[in-house]
C-alpha cells in the first residue's frame, strides 16, 4: 500500500472515530435532556397535588357550617352525620369527597412569610380530615385571588407554601349539614298511598291523618 493510500485510509478512520464520538456525544446529551424533562415534569405534577385522599380511606371530616361545626364520619362506606347519625347520600357529600380525592393546584407559592396577605391567619376556614389509620390532615382556606379567581390554599403541616387552586373549597365546605343529605329529586308516591303528613316546625309542629 502507497504512502498516499495509508495516509488517506488513516484520515477515514479518524474522521470516522470523530463521527463515531459526535454521534455518542449527541446521543446521550438527547438522552440526558429526556431524563431531565422527565424528572421535572414528574416534580411538577407531585408539587401541583395538594391532596389526594381515597374517599374509603376517610374516616371523618369536619369543618365550619352556617350553624355551627360539621362533623361528618364514615363507617362501613356510609357517611353520616356524627351529631345525630343521619345518613348523607345527596350529591354535595359526593362533591367534598371528590374534592379530596384529587386536590390539585395550578400555582405555588414557595418561602411565604406574610400569610395574612393570602388570607390564611389563624382565623381562616380549616378543613380537618382524619384517615381510617389515624392520619390527619388540616387543609386552611384564605382568599381568592382577585386576578385569576383561583382560591389561597395551604395544609397546615407546611406553613411555607401557598397554593392556589381552581376548586372551591370555600363554598362547598360550608352551609349547612342538611344540604349533604338532600334528595335530588322527590321520590314518586301515589296520592291516593298517602296517609299521614308529619309537618316538621321550629315551633307547633304537627301531624296530618287521612280519614276516609
Amino acid at each position: 500500500m502507497s504512502k498516499k493510500n495509508k495516509k488517506t485510509l488513516v484520515i477515514a478512520v479518524v474522521a470516522l472515530a470523530v463521527l463515531l464520538l459526535a454521534w455518542l456525544g449527541v446521543s446521550t446529551m438527547t438522552g440526558y435532556m429526556k431524563e431531565k424533562q422527565e424528572n421535572e415534569a414528574a416534580d411538577q405534577a407531585a408539587t401541583l397535588a395538594i391532596l389526594s385522599l381515597p374517599e374509603n380511606d376517610i374516616a371523618s371530616i369536619s369543618y365550619p357550617g352556617d350553624d355551627g361545626e360539621i362533623h361528618l364520619e364514615q363507617k362501613n362506606g356510609q357517611w353520616t352525620n356524627a351529631e345525630d347519625g343521619y345518613v348523607l347520600t345527596g350529591s354535595r357529600m359526593k362533591l367534598l369527597t371528590d374534592d379530596l380525592a384529587a386536590l390539585t393546584a395550578e400555582r405555588v407559592i414557595e418561602d411565604v412569610t406574610d400569610l395574612t396577605t393570602y388570607g390564611l391567619a389563624d382565623s381562616a376556614r380549616t378543613v380537618n380530615i382524619t384517615m381510617q389509620d389515624g392520619t390527619q390532615y388540616a387543609l386552611v382556606c384564605g382568599d381568592k385571588n382577585t386576578t385569576t379567581n383561583e382560591l389561597y390554599v395551604q395544609l397546615a403541616s407546611d406553613k411555607t407554601k401557598v397554593y392556589l387552586t381552581k376548586t372551591a373549597l370555600d363554598s362547598h365546605f360550608s352551609g349547612r349539614v342538611q344540604a349533604l343529605a338532600a334528595y335530588e329529586a322527590f321520590p314518586a308516591i301515589e296520592p291516593s298511598t298517602m296517609r299521614e303528613f308529619d309537618v316538621q316546625k321550629a315551633e307547633n309542629s304537627y301531624i296530618l291523618t287521612m280519614t276516609g
